[in-house]
């Protein structure tokens, strides 16, 4: 049975119980010949978890398709908001994803994520029964498969499930979404709505990285997504423009949400085949307001006193 967050009796059933711990990500089907599946494990509650029970002397339990035990030695916390990665291999998890620090690994000791579908469980102890035998209530669960209508693009393409938030109950299918696996980051930091809204605009895998151009108007995808528009549509309002002001040439450029999800860099170079772009970051003091959302972005561009001078935006992903 599923656990609800309260009873109703005689009433509709309440939504199901989530956390403190939650699987938050599932990579089960990689497509580089290495052992780099993993499972990512999320504290979503305020406090501190062990994932041993010091007062019941017993261990919390990763089960179904794999089994990991916690057992007191490993002293494995989770602080609020803190995630843990359960690996397959750490030498092949490592070697595909390098750049993951910081962060606990764990190698659980047998099984391994099927490609074809797979139950996990993630278990605390109980109190124990009549018979002195330990019992365990499970904090999450997750019986995912590689067919609709779960994301079929985690299977074998490069892609990983993750949630859609990390408060809806596990075992959905419609609770997750199939993005470019982000061991310990979260759904690509703040980039969850960004995905969502790929599939909701029918962007296949060809197209729908967040610097992809499917319509080649020179917008990519993130900032399509950002500004609202339809990436299958060419748009023809130019994202940035220039305007003489007071004799000095300014650099006028839209902002399609000045957030936590990229960063604006202003470059420029006196030659096209030169590597040597010279940049600024754009800074939020020369942003014009339109009630109290930032619309445009004013620069007064550099004066190099050499021509031509070339100009360009760089968008660094966050």
């Amino acid at each position: 049975f599923v656990e609800l967050q309260s009873p109703t009796p005689g009433a509709q059933n309440s939504y199901p119980k989530v956390g403190p711990i939650v699987i938050s990500e599932i990579f089960y089907h990689p497509n580089s010949g290495l052992d780099s599946e993993f499972i990512e494990l999320l504290n979503i509650s305020d406090q501190t978890q062990s994932l041993y029970d010091t007062g019941l002397n017993a261990s919390w339990i990763m089960g179904a398709g794999i089994d990991l035990t916690f057992s007191n030695l490993m002293n494995v916390l989770l602080e609020p908001n803190e995630r843990i990665l359960l690996v397959k291999n750490q030498a092949d998890f490592l070697i595909g994803f390098p750049n993951v620090h910081d962060i606990q690994i764990i190698e659980w000791t047998s099984g391994s994520l099927s490609n074809s579908g797979e139950k996990l469980e993630l278990l605390r102890p109980g109190v124990l029964d009549s018979l002195g035998s330990q019992t365990y209530v499970r904090i999450d669960r997750v019986i995912y498969e590689d067919i609709e209508p779960w994301p079929t693009e985690a299977d074998g393409l490069g892609y990983s499930l993750q949630k859609q938030s990390d408060s809806l109950y596990g075992n959905d299918p419609s609770a997750w979404f199939a993005a470019n696996p982000s061991p310990g980051l979260g759904s690509h930091g703040n980039l969850t709505e960004y995905w969502i809204w790929t599939q909701f605009q029918g962007l296949d895998l060809g197209s729908n990285q967040p610097l992809d151009d499917p319509d080649a108007d020179g917008i990519p995808n993130i900032l399509e997504f950002l500004r609202s528009s339809d990436p299958n549509i060419p748009d023809q309002i130019p994202m940035f423009q220039f305007v003489i002001q007071d004799d000095l040439l300014e650099l006028q450029f839209e902002i399609p949400g000045y957030d936590d999800l990229v960063e604006y860099t202003l470059e420029y170079s006196t030659s096209l085949s030169s590597k040597a772009w010279i940049s600024f970051l754009l800074r939020p003091d020369n942003l014009v307001f339109e009630n109290e959302k930032p619309l445009i972005l004013k620069v007064r561009l550099p004066n190099t006193n050499e021509s031509p001078v070339f100009y360009r935006i760089s968008i660094l992903l966050k």
